[in-house]
């Protein structure tokens, strides 16, 4: 019975632990793309700017977990670094065509840590925006 619990415990941390080294490498991504699957046609938000990239770290890094959050996937965002893919996570908003009129969320699944977050204000604010202006 110890040894089983143990063996859970080791899982656990080496799978952290590979979720903490890819938070590390998300912190030197230069480029983001934002990529939006509803709307009239699937549209892709590229992005260099320093406050983008401030507001889209900052949801991952800062990411607290809230297993009862219920949300479906609207888009996705890949960091990058010199266009090196170094993290993917997905997301939903009501305004970027969510079925689900809450607050907007955030999933991330680096192998056995699995994730779900609210988005925070900026990259909410940011992502509606961009998807506004990408669908006139």
């Amino acid at each position: 019975m110890h040894k089983s619990i143990l063996i859970i415990i080791l899982l656990f941390l080496l799978s952290f632990s590979a979720y903490s080294q890819s938070i590390s490498k998300l912190k030197q991504a230069n480029y983001a793309e934002v990529r939006f699957f509803k709307g009239k046609q699937p549209s892709i938000y590229k992005t260099y700017k320093d406050i983008d990239l401030l507001y889209l770290k900052t949801l991952i890094t800062k990411a607290q977990n809230k297993n009862n959050l219920i949300c479906d996937t609207t888009g996705e965002i890949i960091y990058f670094k010199n266009h090196t893919p170094l993290f993917k996570a997905y997301f939903c908003t009501s305004g970027s065509g969510s079925k689900y009129k809450s607050t907007g969320g955030v999933m991330l699944n680096n192998g056995d840590v699995k994730i779900k977050a609210f988005l925070n204000y900026g990259s909410g604010m940011l992502i509606d925006e961009v998807y506004c202006q990408l669908q006139k």
